[in-house]
């Protein structure tokens, strides 16, 4: 018997279970994420977010609804990724300039008795004035 185990392309993804938020705030769901979570054919999602913990949490749903962003969706055969344009959200958040950008361990919630995604936004630290 080999130790060597076969690797499954069709299981395996290249992205990893996280969610990112980018330098122009887009906020992206990576294959694994997508694949793991049972996400496979949702068409938007509905951002809530908590100010006094900065906190944002994703609810995936069917199909576009009142105040949900479109998935902006990429699929390969079965496996698929999307990412949400949510500047307007940072801006008025006073968030953009003011968190890290790049990758976010998520947390699973529940809001309104549905399946939620949440991450805590890393705050910079800014520079005091002399």
């Amino acid at each position: 018997m080999s130790a060597y185990q076969l690797f499954h392309n069709e299981v395996n993804t290249k992205g990893g279970d996280y969610i990112s938020v980018t330098k122009d705030y887009q906020v992206n769901f990576p294959v694994a994420f997508f694949m793991g979570n049972g996400l496979i054919g949702k068409k938007a999602v509905l951002l809530y977010f908590d100010p006094k913990s900065d906190k944002a949490a994703f609810v995936f749903v069917e199909q576009k609804v009142p105040k949900s962003f479109l998935i902006g969706l990429a699929t390969n055969g079965k496996r698929q990724n999307g990412h949400i344009g949510p500047k307007s959200f940072f801006k008025r958040n006073g968030l953009m300039g003011n968190i890290r950008t790049g990758r976010y361990d998520y947390d699973v919630t529940e809001i309104d008795g549905q399946k939620a995604f949440e991450i805590k936004l890393e705050r910079l630290k800014q520079e005091s004035k002399p």
